[in-house]
């Protein structure tokens, strides 16, 4: 098939195609099987990203929670162990 401009196609041999062909027949069941998929990859790629963001924000807080926890918090788990080993 040759290419598609302003509703005209062509068939190998260069003949333009009518509205009775296959080649048109098949041309609209493309374009209304198409149509929602390309509307429905937009949605798709601004979902993908927000996902990949919220992923990448949740990752960087709970590394530091982690981090302020085995700084902090293991400090505080073993102030009663000192306190028992003194007294």
């Amino acid at each position: 098939m040759g290419p598609v401009l302003f509703g005209m196609l062509e068939d190998k041999d260069g003949n333009v195609v009518g509205t009775d062909s296959q080649e048109y027949d098949t041309l609209g069941i493309g374009e209304q099987i198409g149509g929602p998929l390309e509307d429905l990859t937009g949605a798709l790629n601004n979902f993908i990203k927000f996902v990949a963001v919220v992923s990448f924000v949740t990752s960087v807080f709970s590394n530091f929670s982690l981090i302020g926890f085995f700084k902090f918090g293991l400090a505080a788990a073993a102030l009663p162990v000192k306190a028992s080993e003194k007294g």
